[in-house]
């Protein structure tokens, strides 16, 4: 740093600009999280001949109802400690 630097150097005004920073991108990751996780039901839901996660049965002619997604389907969204799913895991979890 300068020495002109050095006088206008604030650390008070530095905390909250990267606190302030800091929530931006917690809440850009949850936003992101959630799209994930909605983006996951609508691929496990509209895959009815198989997915990356079941495996693909087109030749046994196999039409499985995916209305109803379990937890262990969720490959990707629980693939990340944050995630609404794991954040709620853990709050379930706590409350014990």
């Amino acid at each position: 740093m300068s020495g002109a630097n050095k006088a206008t150097y604030n650390p008070r005004s530095e905390i909250v600009r990267l606190s302030e920073r800091r929530q931006e991108l917690e809440k850009d990751l949850q936003n992101l999280e959630q799209q994930i996780l909605n983006y996951e039901a609508s691929y496990l839901k509209e895959s009815p001949h198989g997915n990356v996660i079941h495996g693909w049965n087109l030749h046994r002619g196999a039409d499985k109802d995916n209305s109803d997604i379990k937890e262990s389907d969720r490959l990707f969204s629980l693939a990340s400690v944050t995630s609404p799913l794991e954040v709620n895991k853990q709050r379930a979890h706590k409350k014990r």
